[in-house]
């Protein structure tokens, strides 16, 4: 191989490193921009009431997706005619791991919680040991809360601030 030869190689090398370079730069800058929308997306499904059956089951899914990450962590509710400052709020904890905490209901004590074609289902053991599932739609989930629906009954929860 000759001088000139040997210097096309070269420049060649160098060329083909810097586009792989810029392309590795371009991929981890999309990735990040991904992921930084994907923690602003909003969902809202209340356009879907023409996709639910009569037993407000999911017919046809909304384009949006609700991921069970996205409804992990403490959601809080005003508690209807509370009186006692300390106790104006119920709600409940959603962990990853698929268990679920009451808060301030002494009717329900959850168990565990899964989502299901934008239905949000909280278990719970009856006094006799049976388990039962309350199970809500999912109208609207974004940062400024979140909207579950049973029947004619919206109720909105508030995402308390993680530390």
């Amino acid at each position: 191989m000759n001088k000139k030869e040997k210097t096309i190689w070269i420049i060649s090398g160098i060329a083909a490193l810097i586009l792989v370079i810029f392309l590795t730069i371009k991929l981890v800058s999309v990735l990040n921009e991904d992921s930084n929308i994907e923690q602003d997306m909003i969902y809202d499904t209340t356009d879907m009431d023409e996709n639910l059956d009569q037993n407000d089951q999911v017919l046809q899914a909304p384009e949006n997706i609700i991921f069970p990450t996205d409804l992990v962590g403490t959601w809080l509710t005003l508690k209807p005619n509370a009186t006692d400052e300390k106790n104006q709020y119920e709600g409940f904890v959603l962990r990853l791991d698929g268990t679920a905490l009451s808060i301030s209901n002494k009717e329900i004590s959850y168990d565990s919680w899964e989502i299901e074609n934008y239905n949000l289902i909280l278990k719970s053991m009856s006094e006799d040991g049976e388990s039962v599932e309350s199970k809500y739609i999912v109208d609207y989930i974004g940062k400024d809360g979140l909207d579950l629906r049973t029947g004619d009954t919206t109720i909105r929860y508030t995402l308390e601030a993680k530390n």
